[in-house]
């Protein structure tokens, strides 16, 4: 029997993708879809595909009856909702939770693993917690989770340079050990497909497992080798120190979680390919360096 499932977000930098690939199961008769999004923003490259439901939702305003109406009749729901949203991310859990034939939500917190200590840390936990609220209480509600973990993204960690190291500076801001662990990058293509492929599988089957999508796996000398090449000119490496991290770490802006995710790089203590875990490694696609020049 064909089950249904929705998507939250699906305008963002990995709900786009995720939304392409989850057509193409419709169109294989895999799944039926509904689509969520705000007033305003439907999603004008699929506005006239047939068999897609759209329902708007304005989480942010929304009574828990609206809530509830628009996660009427899912299985599963994929949520890929953008960092400002995702404190609201409770009042869907509490709709799922009350909705009959309900099986297992993705939460929108695509991040790599972080461990009770780093949970508890006075600087990073209070993000953390603000990004999980929604699958603690799904926990606490009885919410079937289908969680993925991921490493940043391409635009993030290439254009943005969230951990400090865009390609267009042309400089890798890293130590010793950085430079010579790998860095995991996940593709929004690649992480959009598996969560595709995974709510079309049985929801049963998915119902409170672990998933990471991990696509490329560069050493920090092969990120500067590329930027070398990319760029035609040495790269810079800026040594990345003690004082540099606690700086960051007590910012108040959320470079704890920056700092989080280098003390991984620095220690090679990534956990993504854990027993816990399915892991979806295999890619056939772009190389990296033809990723990294879209951001050049």
């Amino acid at each position: 029997m064909v089950h249904t499932v929705g998507l939250i977000g699906a305008n963002g930098n990995l709900g786009a993708p995720t939304l392409s690939h989850l057509v193409n199961a419709v169109r294989e008769r895999k799944i039926n879809h509904v689509v969520l999004y705000r007033p305003g923003s439907k999603p004008v490259s699929i506005a006239n595909e047939p068999n897609v439901e759209f329902r708007e939702l304005d989480l942010e305003t929304a009574s828990p009856d609206a809530v509830a109406a628009a996660v009427s009749g899912l299985q599963v729901l994929i949520g890929t909702l953008a960092n400002a949203v995702m404190p609201y991310e409770p009042k869907l859990i509490q709709a799922l939770a009350a909705t009959p034939g309900f099986v297992t939500y993705f939460p929108s917190m695509y991040s790599t693993t972080w461990t009770s200590e780093e949970l508890n840390d006075p600087s990073l936990g209070p993000f953390l917690a603000l990004h999980s609220a929604g699958s603690k209480l799904a926990e606490q509600l009885g919410v079937g989770l289908t969680t993925v973990y991921t490493s940043g993204f391409e635009m993030y960690l290439f254009d943005y340079g969230v951990l400090g190291s865009p390609v267009k500076g042309n400089q890798i801001w890293a130590n010793t050990k950085q430079l010579e662990h790998r860095h995991p990058v996940s593709l929004t293509e690649r992480v959009g497909r598996v969560l595709a492929d995974l709510a079309s599988r049985d929801p049963l089957s998915i119902k409170d497992t672990k998933h990471s999508v991990i696509t490329y796996w560069p050493t920090g000398y092969e990120l500067a080798e590329l930027y070398t090449k990319i760029n035609g000119k040495e790269v810079t490496i800026k040594p990345f120190t003690k004082e540099h991290r606690e700086t960051l770490l007590n910012d108040g802006k959320g470079g704890a979680v920056m700092v989080g995710y280098l003390d991984k790089w620095e220690n090679n203590s990534f956990e993504y390919q854990s027993e816990d875990k399915e892991y979806h490694g295999s890619f056939e696609g772009s190389s990296l360096e033809d990723i990294i020049r879209l951001y050049a």
